[in-house]
């Protein structure tokens, strides 16, 4: 999930939308092979997003080098903030 996908439970504001959100990634493998994807910067697509891989991958490990970001909206008032996160990871 390309965000911090969090609601702030004391005033609601929406933290997915005030921060960065990440916008490209590059995933790289034990091999010395790497992917480049998009992700969807929509503050409204709160769902995991799949990075395809052309092949199979067999690694012990896995790099995530974040490209690009957009920028956060400001929300209730309250600025936009310029961390970027990505709150989770699965495979």
């Amino acid at each position: 999930m390309p965000g911090l996908a969090k609601t702030d439970p004391g005033d609601g504001t929406d933290r997915y939308a005030q921060n960065r959100r990440v916008s490209q990634v590059r995933l790289g493998f034990d091999d010395g092979g790497q992917v480049d994807s998009a992700l969807d910067t929509s503050p409204y697509n709160r769902t995991s997003q799949i990075v395809a891989l052309d092949r199979t991958v067999v690694t012990r490990s896995v790099t995530i080098t974040i490209l690009s970001s957009t920028a956060g909206q400001a929300q209730r008032d309250k600025a936009a903030v310029e961390s970027v996160a990505i709150s989770e990871v699965s495979w």
